[in-house]
């Protein structure tokens, strides 16, 4: 995943106020790959994790 998918995605997250915890949604990148993406909060920071073959890829929301 590129680093300009996860701003769009991380800025979409961030207008659309997606809930913490449990709540996950289904994104596709650029290529074409699909993430799933969950929100948590990290020592108070929201971070959106985007997991693709069950490994966290994080980036700030």
């Amino acid at each position: 995943m590129k680093n300009s998918d996860k701003k769009k995605i991380s800025e979409h997250l961030s207008r659309q106020n997606f809930a913490d915890g449990p709540s996950a949604a289904f994104f596709t990148d650029s290529a074409g790959a699909g993430y799933i993406v969950k929100v948590k909060r990290v020592f108070g920071v929201r971070v959106a994790c985007f997991y693709k073959d069950g490994h966290c890829h994080a980036g700030v929301v």
